[in-house]
């Protein structure tokens, strides 16, 4: 029980609130003793200078008036109902205007003249409207007496009572709410608690209710776009799985297939059929190579020799390699890149592997007698190259997954047009893996470009071999 969230909690408020009423209560009783005190001392200290007033009128004056006099005044005044009085510990002196002594009080010499700070505590003695006098608590008396008499006692103790009853009240209330609250919390994370076991039991769809804004709402948000996303990648592995072994099965029937033949002698062995099992065996490799690649880039563990390179001269090699294919299918394969492109920093063997792809892909849609054109230019510290085609182009709905591994789209990427499907997955994650990126930009009949940027190298790089073979993170593994 005490491991409970609810209890704590509860605790916790309880605990809080306890204080503050206990602080508050101590406080309050304190402060409203005191004022009450004030409050009897002034009604006290007006009673007698109505007292005096009365004496004064029935001497004449003060000239008669002394200390044993003002002192009989203020002992007779414990029995006036308004609590003890001022007792031995609380005397009055009678003073003019002016501050000046009329009657001493106790311990108050006659040439004493009293400051007008203590003659605002004073109370005037009025006699046919006007002050004969101000009677002022003597400096040994200015404190007001909380000691108890029976009138203080008695207020003291409803006082306490009053606030004792408050308190426990603000307890319950606080229990209250603090069990309230708690239940409120531990049921949205109890939610969120059975959810996690169910997606831990492969419940990867599981949703919870989103029941408030606050942190614990935004945790739920989270945990649904989690589930999401943990379900859409179990998808996309399983239909990568049947995807791949689709893949390599088409080549490992034919090379078997050629090699079942050979072995029962049904075929004599011929350079065409040589060339076939060889064909399907590049095949094969060229796809398992592509699949490490990827693995290595989810992994973080793609390695990449960076060095500084001329655009100029990558461009140049990827054009020549894919020349002879655009000429055979009577295809235009243009390069204009800008002059003095500043050079890059990359992997040069990977950079050419991405334009392979790219360009191997642009040319395995582009129909005869269309055009490819490669540009190239610098940005701020980048620098943007984009493979344009004069193909069929992508449709809209197939654009978002163009990426995707073994993605085909309905139309512009048939099987039948050859591919494994996962250039542009790898051309991406190589990229990624440089710092830059790829996008895409096609509509239907009007043809495809593909657009991707890499960083630009140092004014003053170190050609140290540190930094020439460092094994570099690849970023595709955030996708």
């Amino acid at each position: 029980m005490t491991h409970s969230l609810t209890f704590r909690y509860v605790l916790a408020f309880t605990a809080v609130s306890l204080i503050g009423i206990v602080f508050v209560a101590v406080f309050a009783s304190q402060i409203s003793q005191r004022e009450f005190a004030y409050f009897l001392d002034a009604q006290e200290q007006d009673q007698l200078a109505a007292d005096l007033a009365a004496l004064y009128q029935a001497n004449g004056g003060w000239e008669n008036i002394s200390q044993r006099n003002l002192h009989s005044l203020t002992a007779g005044s414990q029995g006036n109902g308004f609590g003890k009085g001022p007792g031995p510990g609380r005397s009055y002196t009678v003073v003019d205007t002016e501050g000046r002594v009329l009657v001493p009080g106790m311990g108050v010499p006659e040439g004493k003249v009293f400051s007008d700070r203590d003659l605002a505590q004073g109370s005037r003695i009025m006699v046919d409207d006007q002050a004969v006098g101000i009677l002022v608590p003597s400096p040994m008396g200015m404190q007001p007496h909380t000691d108890g008499s029976p009138l203080t006692s008695a207020f003291s103790e409803r006082i306490n009572q009053a606030l004792l009853w408050g308190g426990l009240i603000a307890i319950g209330i606080s229990l209250a709410l603090a069990l309230v609250f708690s239940r409120t919390l531990t049921r949205r994370l109890g939610e969120l608690s059975e959810a996690t076991q169910a997606v831990a039991r492969g419940e990867l769809d599981r949703q919870v209710p989103v029941r408030s804004q606050d942190e614990v709402g935004r945790l739920a948000e989270s945990f649904n776009q989690m589930s999401i996303e943990l379900k859409r990648s179990q998808e996309l592995r399983r239909q990568m799985t049947a995807d791949i072994a689709h893949e390599l099965r088409t080549p490992l029937s034919i090379i078997l297939g050629r090699a079942e033949t050979l072995a029962e002698g049904m075929l004599e062995p011929n350079p065409r059929v040589s060339q076939v099992i060889y064909e399907e065996a590049k095949r094969l490799n060229r796809m398992v190579d592509d699949l490490r690649t990827l693995s290595l880039s989810d992994a973080g563990e793609l390695s990449l020799e960076r060095r500084p390179a001329s655009v100029q001269t990558l461009l140049k090699k990827a054009v020549g390699a894919h020349t002879p294919t655009a000429q055979e299918k009577k295809i235009t394969l243009q390069l204009a890149a800008q002059p003095d492109l500043p050079q890059v920093d990359v992997d040069p063997d990977r950079i050419l592997q991405v334009l392979d792809n790219l360009l191997g892909n642009a040319l395995r849609y582009t129909p005869e007698d269309g055009h490819i054109r490669v540009s190239a230019s610098p940005e701020a510290g980048r620098v943007t190259i984009s493979i344009q085609d004069s193909g069929p182009g992508i449709p809209a709905e197939d654009l978002p997954f163009v990426f995707d591994r073994f993605y085909r789209g309905e139309k512009s990427r048939l099987r039948d047009k050859g591919g494994s499907g996962l250039g542009l997955a790898i051309a991406r994650s190589l990229l990624r893996a440089h710092g830059g990126d790829i996008h895409v930009n096609s509509q239907t009949g009007t043809g495809t470009t593909f657009s991707f940027w890499l960083p630009v190298a140092a004014a003053n790089p170190h050609h140290d071999s540190a930094r020439n073979r460092v094994a570099t993170r690849s970023r595709g593994s955030r996708n």
